[in-house]
């Protein structure tokens, strides 16, 4: 298997994070998906899981505490609009939607 360097998973991220935004539903969609940066992948899967000790451990974390203030990055969870119940419904009514 051949080594992956910090070169190379720049390139393959790079190339994920294109092909994504390539893929996504409408202009803004792309423009977050192209704003998404490698360093936000941690936290993200840090905010997931719900248990802190296993956070904790998967990230290496001596202190719980450090995961909580640094990593853990959950706010308010927004309902979505009806206008956009409506557009992903028809979205979905059409085949655009998977």
């Amino acid at each position: 298997m051949p080594r992956k360097t910090p070169k190379k998973l720049r390139i393959r991220f790079d190339e994920a994070r294109k092909n994504a935004a390539a893929k996504a539903l409408d202009e803004q969609m792309a423009i977050a998906v192209h704003q998404f940066q490698s360093y936000d992948i941690r936290p993200k899967a840090a905010t997931e899981i719900n248990d802190m000790k296993e956070v904790s451990r998967l990230l290496s974390h001596t202190e719980e505490e450090i995961t909580k203030r640094v990593y853990m990055r959950v706010g308010a969870i927004a309902k979505p609009s009806i206008e956009r119940k409506f557009r992903n419904a028809f979205r979905i009514i059409s085949g655009l939607y998977p």
